[in-house]
């Protein structure tokens, strides 16, 4: 899965597609709606792409990701007991 940036999809290094997914998972908690964690987040994610003239977070969607790993989540959850057992 990509980010988007404006519109259009960013092909990422392995370190900042982890940390795309890691923000998608964050998206929609209290977490991410902190004030202070959005403005360290936002500057530091801006960091990761110099030259990109990103000016905001807002620029970017992680609608992809987002539903990626909801995704997954719930193929995890909907396995059969004997399955997750095995992991662990």
């Amino acid at each position: 899965m990509k980010v988007l940036f404006k519109g259009k999809p960013l092909d990422l290094k392995p370190e900042v597609e982890e940390v795309c997914n890691w923000w998608a998972q964050c998206i929609g908690t209290d977490f991410a709606e902190k004030e202070l964690v959005l403005k360290n987040f936002t500057e530091s994610f801006l960091k990761l792409f110099p030259g990109l003239g990103a000016t905001s977070l807002a620029e970017f969607d992680f609608k992809d990701i987002k539903q990626h790993l909801e995704q997954q989540k719930e193929i995890r959850n909907n396995r059969p007991n004997e399955e997750k057992k095995r992991e662990q």
